[in-house]
């Protein structure tokens, strides 16, 4: 059960700046549990931490259902608050 960490780029639907993110996730008796970090360069801040119940889903596509989470979540958080915090 190590943990997964996964980087990449997503283009805010706002005003189409991009936000950098970053995600590790593990595996555990009670699900998948993440933490995502986000922010417009190096510098980045706490975004999310979850926990996805097991489905026969999870198992087979977990990134697939983080990665949706994470883009919801920046699409969701005003772009100039990722301005303000960093």
């Amino acid at each position: 059960m190590s943990k997964v960490i996964v980087e990449g780029v997503h283009t805010h639907v706002q005003d189409g700046t991009a936000v950098y993110y970053r995600y590790q996730y593990q595996r555990r008796p009670v699900g998948i549990v993440y933490e995502v970090d986000a922010g417009l360069g190096e510098a980045k801040s706490r975004l999310v931490i979850g926990v996805i119940a097991w489905s026969f889903r999870s198992l087979l596509f977990p990134r697939r259902i983080i990665e949706k989470t994470i883009f919801e979540t920046i699409d969701m958080v005003d772009i100039e608050v990722f301005r303000a915090e960093f």
